[in-house]
């Protein structure tokens, strides 16, 4: 009986594995797509409608399999989630806090898949001390 509980123990984890490879190569897909979507002009366009179309059909779907975004902008900064790009003094605000999301970040199955590209903003007045 133990022999059975490991075999299958394995085998959901490895299937996890896999799951998140297959995932985690599909992001700079993901991020092609927001790009696209971001900079485009023609807002009404029907071929526009149709690729926002795909593009949500491709979130909802590895959102079903166990894939989370990582909600960056405005939270404090967290180096365990957020990668800082850039870091900005601030003078008149709260230290370590997320201004700006470069590249999205994301869990996947509650495990770290890519940590979110950030700008963060440093109170001045800590730095001084």
């Amino acid at each position: 009986m133990n022999y059975k509980r490991r075999v299958e123990k394995e085998r959901l984890e490895l299937s996890i594995l896999f799951k998140s490879e297959l995932v985690g190569s599909l992001l700079p897909v993901i991020d092609d797509f927001e790009r696209m979507l971001d900079h485009s002009d023609n807002k009404h366009n029907e071929l526009l409608k149709g690729v926002k179309l795909i593009y949500q059909k491709l979130i909802d779907i590895l959102k079903e399999q166990g894939l989370k975004v990582i909600d960056a902008k405005g939270q404090r900064f967290d180096p365990r989630i957020h990668e800082a790009m850039l870091i900005e003094n601030n003078e008149n605000g709260e230290d370590e806090i997320v201004a700006e999301e470069w590249r999205k970040g994301y869990f996947f199955n509650d495990k770290l898949l890519r940590p979110a590209q950030v700008k963060v903003l440093k109170s001045k007045k800590v730095n001084e001390n």
